[in-house]
């Protein structure tokens, strides 16, 4: 049995609106199969304790955008592992 939670963000949506998804050790461990159910693509990005968007290091595989992951329509991925700095997940379009 799994514990599926469900977050709403405004689409949209920015970063500054973006919506909390984990805090402290929580935000750090990642989370599993992320999905975006709805019409607008989001990001999940790590913050630091100062609440800038922690990056991967430039030539990270995979990173495209200044976004930890970017999610479109319908899409899932199986893991998130955020950077290492990160204390807070959140979900939104950065700006």
């Amino acid at each position: 049995m799994s514990d599926r939670s469900q977050r709403t963000t405004s689409c949209p949506g920015s970063l500054s609106t973006a919506t909390t998804i984990a805090v402290g050790d929580a935000a750090r461990f990642g989370i599993g199969n992320p999905a975006n159910l709805g019409p607008c693509p989001i990001t999940i990005n790590g913050l630091d304790v100062y609440g800038n968007v922690c990056g991967f290091p430039i030539g990270t595989p995979g990173n495209t955008t200044n976004a930890n992951l970017v999610l479109f329509p319908g899409t899932t991925v199986q893991w998130y592992a955020p950077p290492s700095n990160t204390e807070t997940l959140v979900t939104g379009y950065p700006d």
